[in-house]
């Protein structure tokens, strides 16, 4: 499930970057680079790129925003790596939009 979470972040109001089409970056935060590897390995087709971030890490991928089935299969790979992990979301930001997506319900 994906919601979208007006959060701040180091001081910049998620809300004031709309994503309409073109293209952008999408980041996944993960707590560190064995968790952001992993992460990296469920995202494959998608090329992520691992950014380190102080002490934690964030993976990368540059998107067509226009291209629902490349945001779906990134969304889908989130949700494996959540699902393997046991964690029960992520937080994700396009464009300086945040969400959060959470882990899906057991079976």
């Amino acid at each position: 499930m994906l919601r979208h979470v007006p959060l701040v972040v180091r001081g910049v109001c998620a809300d004031e970057s709309p994503v309409d089409g073109g293209t952008g970056r999408l980041f996944i935060e993960a707590s560190d680079v064995g968790s952001a590897e992993q992460l990296a390995e469920h995202l494959g087709g998608a090329h992520p790129r691992l950014v380190r971030d102080g002490a934690g890490c964030r993976v990368r991928v540059e998107l067509d925003l226009g291209d629902e089935r490349q945001l779906a299969d990134v969304l889908a790979g989130i949700e494996r790596w959540l699902r393997r992990t046991g964690r029960p979301l992520a937080v994700v930001s396009v464009n300086d939009r945040h969400y959060i997506v959470e882990a899906p319900a057991a079976a």
